[in-house]
């Protein structure tokens, strides 16, 4: 049978009835018996095993513990729950540990995403017929997990299903369960590199929050990053040993800032070993590119006639002002500099809080820092481009300007978006004009909407 079938055969297995389930795996497992090396991430049947055997697992799941039963990929629930339940208080070790190897693995966060790491750590072990066949002692239990449709709640099915399955360990694999920080996405495994970059103060990297990732989308043309194999594309997955999935904005840079021995960074890159590109992270990439087209088809003309007034004679890098504080959940339903002017009068009206100095720096690439607290030292926010939407001085109060932040670009929410203003004073108007301007001038390379007016 042609490799190229495999994702034909795979299109509809949710729909499957449990023989074809069961036949499906049977096809694939031949196919894999056929390796005479150890099967590792980039076996080209891998994948296809993979898929079945969840089908196998999540046909019939009732998810006893979720909301009217939806969830169906929750049979990692279940796997868990194992070790509350020995049959003839028999424990299985090996088992056990193999649980202990996904509970412990930082890099997977869902239910779905540790039972696909459990299965690649069951398969290394030889133990993948070791759950269904100690679930399957446990009539009650069996039960509560599955239906009456299940392939495991039905006896022919069920031995069926321990049967191939215990095939599979006379099958050698080498599957990495470390790299796994994908797994809720897809079963492909993509390439890493872990780099150490010696102590910065900046990375020289313009980054982005895209669905819970923070994607590279610029970089300084010969920084040390670029030198060490960072590219524009990249997923940076961990940070200093920390991991960064859903990390909140600003994080890279405190880090950073705590970080007097040089950093190591694990990346994600965008294209695998063969080549192709590596579908999660390009999914991402793209809808930041159509982000970012957006926002420049809706700035029109106003970003030329703003960088034309720039003064040459100030320094860009840094300017003293005023943190007055911010207004967070606005709909940006208006035009945004009439948006900013209603976020500083409310403010002004109601905030009780203290005034408090901050210096504001523009770094090298594309971000905003504010520094206040003792010497003006303490970072307490840091913003990229491509998370800012627009900034203003205000109309009536022409000492104060703000800046529209948004929370990352989210694929697959469908709600309005909602964003922070965040309101400084400056010394004098000009003051607020010019810092104003010399934030425009970073849009540059990411066409994101300013407006002064």
């Amino acid at each position: 049978m042609m490799a190229t079938s495999r994702s034909n055969l795979l299109r509809s297995l949710n729909d499957c009835t449990c023989e074809q389930i069961l036949q499906e795996l049977k096809v694939v497992i031949a196919l894999l018996q056929q390796s005479t090396q150890r099967v590792e991430d980039d076996h080209i049947y891998l994948a296809a095993f993979c898929e079945v055997l969840e089908a196998a697992f999540t046909k019939g799941l009732k998810s006893p513990n979720s909301l009217f039963g939806i969830n169906k990929d929750s049979y990692w629930n279940w796997i868990v729950s194992l070790d509350q339940y020995y049959f003839n208080n028999k424990h299985n070790p090996v088992l056990q540990k193999a649980i202990e190897e996904v509970t412990s693995n930082r890099q997977v966060h869902t239910p779905l995403s540790r039972g696909r790491c459990f299965i690649r750590v069951a398969l290394n072990a030889k133990i993948i017929s070791v759950p269904v066949e100690q679930l399957a002692k446990n009539h009650k239990l069996t039960s509560y997990w599955y239906g009456a449709d299940s392939i495991i709640s039905q006896d022919e099915y069920k031995k069926l299903l321990i049967s191939l399955l215990f095939e599979v360990t006379a099958v050698d694999f080498s599957l990495n369960y470390q790299h796994c920080s994908f797994l809720d996405e897809t079963w492909i495994i993509p390439s890493y590199q872990r780099i150490v970059l010696p102590p910065l103060k900046t990375l020289d990297m313009q980054v982005c929050h895209v669905d819970h990732r923070i994607l590279v989308v610029a970089i300084e043309k010969g920084c040390l990053a670029q030198q060490a194999g960072v590219s524009p594309g990249d997923i940076i997955d961990e940070f200093a040993g920390q991991v960064l999935h859903s990390s909140p904005q600003g994080k890279l840079l405190k880090i950073l800032q705590s970080c007097s021995n040089g950093v190591a960074l694990v990346l994600v890159k965008h294209s695998l070993p063969s080549g192709d590109v590596f579908a999660p992270i390009h999914k991402r990439k793209l809808f930041y590119e159509k982000s970012l087209q957006q926002k420049k088809t809706q700035s029109g003309p106003k970003l030329a006639r703003l960088f034309s007034s720039g003064s040459n004679h100030h320094d860009r890098s840094q300017h003293h002002l005023v943190y007055l504080g911010k207004v967070d959940n606005i709909l940006q339903n208006k035009p945004s500099d009439h948006v900013i002017n209603t976020a500083i009068n409310k403010l002004l009206q109601e905030s009780t809080m203290k005034p408090q100095p901050v210096t504001l720096r523009l770094d090298s690439f594309q971000s905003i820092a504010l520094f206040g607290g003792d010497k003006e030292k303490t970072l307490f926010a840091h913003y990229v481009y491509s998370e800012i939407c627009s900034c203003a001085v205000s109309t009536q109060h022409p000492t104060c300007l703000g800046v529209l932040t948004g929370s990352g670009v989210h694929l697959l929410s469908d709600a309005s978006p909602s964003f922070t203003c965040v309101v400084l004073e400056a010394p004098s108007p000009d003051e607020a004009l010019l810092v104003c301007q010399h934030i425009a001038e970073g849009f540059q390379k990411t066409t994101w909407f300013v407006s002064t007016s």
